[in-house]
């Protein structure tokens, strides 16, 4: 096959690198750009640049690009449009408004040019998180009112039509010979579409079929299961009672079946989570296991500490997904041990994020976290020092000595083994209702056999990257 069809759910054209948790647009936007440093699987990878040295204790680091790196409009890519690419990303607002959290990430470091193929980043403070921080950036050519579309990726920006294709062509001269001379995505929201259209022989491969309602699976294609980085948790709210009380935390992971909604609501497409990263985020030990249901040990740590009347669940119409029926479980299961509960179902997901940064989404907020980096969901939901943006009051003095320990690590080796602790550590002292890592479904015909589904929820082609 030369050319291929793909069929997505979503794709956000003005999205900007690292700011768009649509893992469809991020497929994409992989395959005509490149970050500095690939995430992947809990590690850090050569992406633009192809090694890194740290120095003085995590104090200063170097990134050595490639050699040779053209745009796709054959101009050279060095150092100074990798800084302006850094500016652009500090400068974007999120979906409700809010600064970048680059903004916040950048403040503490100050990049220098060596030469045009070297970068310098020194911190004020040691910083073993530098090349996470830094890894999901994508470099783009950025012009004044222009669309930074133009990248360094093997595949080039085509044809665009607003909600309903995505065209990208291989780059000419691309060494890779099993790579496709074509690849265009198909919009398609409604996932029976999706299915519809892949039955039709309209695309040759339809991604996020996990949406669609319980079904057997048609045995005339390939079918794909991938557990997901993402994680469908419940943020408490650390502020007032119950949840500032570590007793509480813990009792409301006792409290809820997770291993029931998983079967009820999920059709068994999911995995119950055990702390705040999947087991594809540094650190993980696959050692922990989730907390478990028992709501007669949950009962007992309610009744020792001070209760509201009732509960207030926050919800968002499809932020994370079937959220108004995880709510509702939750609340059955408190109920059955005789705590009242009250829902809020926010209709526009922006709304409800807002809500949420404001901390006013109640007792319990339903929450997906996205981010692949173990630092980041510290650093923007955990961090009592940082208080980031989703951060709801969580304090404990063992879980932040263990975080920073980890943050001032720069040996790649105890890095890994310090947030490992931080995750043990959040199993037993936890800051939220950890709920499921969802699992993603993606069908294929038969003559597909060289698409590489991550856990990220993304695509990998070959000869992409």
């Amino acid at each position: 096959m030369d050319k291929i069809r793909v069929g997505i759910s979503d794709y956000e054209e003005s999205s900007y690198g690292d700011i768009s948790d649509s893992h469809s647009t991020l497929t994409v936007m992989n395959l005509y750009s490149e970050p500095l440093i690939r995430l992947y699987d809990g590690k850090i990878w050569p992406a633009l640049a192809q090694s890194w040295q740290s120095f003085d204790d995590g104090h200063r680091w170097l990134f050595y690009l490639r050699p040779n790196i053209m745009f796709h409009d054959s101009t050279p890519c060095s150092v100074v449009d990798v800084i302006d690419s850094f500016e652009e990303i500090k400068s974007q607002s999120t979906k409700t408004g809010m600064p970048s959290p680059y903004e916040r990430y950048f403040s503490a470091l100050n990049f220098r040019i060596i030469n045009r193929l070297t970068l310098e980043v020194t911190c004020e403070t040691p910083c073993g998180d530098v090349a996470e921080i830094l890894s999901g950036i994508n470099i783009r050519r950025t012009k004044h009112n222009e669309k930074p579309v133009i990248g360094t990726g093997n595949y080039t920006f085509a044809k665009f039509y607003a909600g309903k294709t995505v065209r990208l062509e291989k780059r000419s001269g691309l060494k890779h010979l099993s790579a496709y001379d074509q690849i265009t995505f198909h919009i398609i929201p409604d996932p029976e579409e999706r299915l519809a259209a892949l039955k039709e022989g309209k695309i040759h491969f339809a991604a996020n079929l996990e949406q669609l309602p319980r079904q057997k699976q048609d045995p005339d294609f390939t079918w794909w299961k991938c557990v997901s980085s993402k994680s469908t948790v419940g943020l408490l709210n650390a502020f007032e009672p119950p949840f500032n009380d570590p007793r509480a935390r813990i009792g409301i992971n006792y409290a809820v079946d997770v291993d029931q909604i998983i079967h009820e609501v999920f059709s068994d497409l999911a995995i119950p989570a055990a702390t705040i990263g999947s087991p594809f985020h540094c650190g993980y030990d696959n050692s922990i296991k989730p907390v478990g249901y028992d709501p007669e040990k949950a009962k007992q740590l309610f009744e020792k500490v001070a209760m509201p009347s009732q509960l207030e669940i926050f919800a968002s119409e499809g932020f994370p997904p079937r959220s108004r029926e995880i709510a509702a479980f939750i609340a059955e299961q408190l109920e059955k041990i005789h705590i009242q509960t009250c829902l809020h179902i926010i209709e526009d997901e922006t709304d409800y994020l807002r809500l949420i940064e404001k901390k006013q989404a109640g007792h319990i907020a339903l929450f997906h976290s996205a981010s692949n980096s173990t630092y980041r969901i510290l650093s923007e939901c955990v961090s009592s020092t940082e208080k980031g943006r989703w951060w709801q009051g969580y304090t404990d003095e063992k879980t932040q000595s263990l975080i920073l320990a980890a943050n001032t690590e720069d040996d790649i080796t105890n890095r890994e083994r310090k947030y490992s602790a931080v995750l043990n550590h959040l199993n037993q002292q936890p800051p939220w209702l950890y709920l499921f890592h969802p699992i993603s479904v993606y069908a294929c015909l038969p003559e597909v056999k060289d698409v590489e589904l991550l856990h990220t929820e993304m695509l990998r082609f070959p000869g992409s990257w």
